[in-house]
């Protein structure tokens, strides 16, 4: 995917984060395809809140929640640390 796209002055401007999370999130879901994981869905969203991919292990049958996290290069935070405690109550 194209990060960067080109304005009217013929600089670059970040793509919009909504379209990268989308990039991630594909990118995580067929990762997880490829270690044998059945996504059984996508942006799956309660009354809690949203979480990006719920799988289910073939090799246990166990069910996965997966929160994407895309970071850029040199970011100072490790991706679960940018996991909020409301996220993480949602989940549990």
């Amino acid at each position: 995917m194209e990060n960067n796209k080109i304005n009217c002055r013929g600089r670059s401007r970040p793509a919009p984060t909504s379209q990268i999370g989308r990039w991630a999130e594909n990118i995580a879901a067929h990762f997880l395809s490829i270690k044998g994981f059945k996504i059984l869905s996508r942006n799956f969203n309660t009354r809690f809140g949203e979480i990006d991919i719920v799988a289910q292990d073939d090799s246990d049958n166990s069910i996965v929640f997966v929160e994407v996290r895309y970071r850029v290069e040199g970011s100072l935070l490790l991706p679960e640390e940018t996991i909020t405690d409301k996220k993480k109550r949602c989940i549990k």
